[in-house]
């Protein structure tokens, strides 16, 4: 309990005070800033206390305020050409979509903000990191605040007979915290706000989240070299997963039951329980109507955010909306540059930085193949910054 009331105790610190922090670690505290904002967005548009019309404008507004006000000396000097260029680039783009889907401008409006807001000067900032372990360091105190602020929108709607149990975009806002978290589980205020997270995650029914958690255990643990007493523990870890995959009904059944006791029920449970959580819940179907319509543009695709006017959603696999947006030739080419860039990084990383990248893979990369889209998710964003830095730098 000390240790959580002094994390608290940091995290207000944290938020108000301005110490001489190296470039990496306030990029971190940029990306928490940011973190905090978002879910204090989607707490306030699900909890309906306030109007929802303009918010997300004036949350973006007060991130950049907070960029520009804080160490702008270090950002401007390091980062203004590509910046300048990078907003200017998708500005464009953005544009002629609106002018090509004129009846569609302002949906498409509404999703690129985001982009051109959040996203793109992630991107430009990632490119200058040097630690990526310190990216990650700089993001954790805002977390409390975030898990803060999801507990108490889970539990609001909980109690509102209105609310609904299944909440996606809850799921997803806790994603980077549960990762976060569990890279740090060895600290007791750390392993404590993992429970609260994952345990939300599961009870608001989102599997998505679930997907970069279980990448993120598995790569560091093919990546980690085993001592005699790692090789104990993943002994015991593979003891404990060999009784859950024979007899993971009856525990899930009896976890079930005694939520069921507190009125509490939980999608995700339920449809592992019912054996259909690997169901696709209809992507396939989305995947192959996005794949029919980048056949149908294939030189040129249909524009940034053309998913909205052409299929009405977006394609839940950032290779293929990537193909869909810029056609094939530049969109086969953005996805190997990805790939590549990744996966090399991925290898070349120091020992101390690469559980680091890896979960800015697992959280920014991995949500992307199976939900939202890339102009909306900064952490693919600033992913790809950081695995591309000696490209096209100026």
């Amino acid at each position: 309990m000390n240790s959580i009331i002094l994390d608290i105790r940091g995290t207000i610190d944290y938020l108000f005070c301005s110490p001489e922090d190296s470039y990496d670690y306030y990029v971190g505290k940029t990306l928490g800033i940011f973190l905090i904002l978002s879910t204090l967005n989607l707490s306030l548009k699900q909890t309906a206390i306030i109007p929802t019309n303009g918010l997300s404008l004036f949350v973006g507004i007060v991130f950049l305020g907070y960029v520009f006000r804080h160490r702008k000396q270090l950002f401007l000097s390091s980062n203004i050409n590509n910046l300048l260029l990078m907003e200017l680039m998708f500005s464009g783009l953005i544009l002629l979509s609106c002018i090509r889907y004129i009846d569609d401008r302002n949906e498409i409006g509404s999703r690129c903000i985001y982009t051109i807001v959040f996203c793109v000067p992630f991107y430009v900032f990632g490119r200058k990191v040097k630690n990526t372990d310190l990216v990650v360091e700089g993001t954790k105190k805002s977390l409390y605040v975030v898990v803060l602020l999801s507990a108490a929108t889970f539990l609001y709607l909980r109690i509102n007979p209105n609310g609904d149990t299944y909440n996606m975009q809850l799921g997803y806002a806790l994603m980077y915290p549960m990762l976060v978290f569990w890279k740090n589980r060895r600290e007791k205020s750390s392993f404590f706000l993992w429970i609260v997270s994952i345990s939300i995650i599961l009870l608001t029914g989102s599997r998505g989240p679930l997907l970069p958690f279980i990448f993120f255990i598995a790569i560091t643990q093919i990546k980690n070299k085993a001592t005699s007493g790692e090789v104990v523990k993943r002994f015991v870890f593979l003891i404990f997963v060999l009784i859950g995959f024979f007899q993971y009904k009856a525990i899930i059944k009896t976890i079930l039951d005694i939520l069921g006791r507190f009125n509490i029920s939980s999608r995700s449970l339920s449809m592992l329980y019912s054996g259909i959580a690997t169901s696709d819940s209809g992507r396939r179907e989305v995947l192959q109507n996005a794949i029919d319509v980048v056949l149908q543009n294939p030189y040129f695709g249909v524009g940034i955010a053309g998913d909205i006017p052409t299929l009405g959603y977006y394609p839940h696999n950032v290779f293929v909306e990537l193909l869909l947006d810029y056609g094939i030739p530049i969109g086969f080419v953005l996805n190997v540059i990805i790939l590549f860039r990744v996966f090399h990084n991925t290898i070349q990383k120091k020992a101390s930085d690469k559980e680091a990248y890896l979960l800015f893979v697992a959280g920014g990369l991995m949500p992307l193949l199976i939900s939202n889209t890339y102009l909306q998710h900064p952490l693919f964003w600033i992913l790809i910054g950081m695995s591309n830095q000696k490209l096209f730098q100026l």
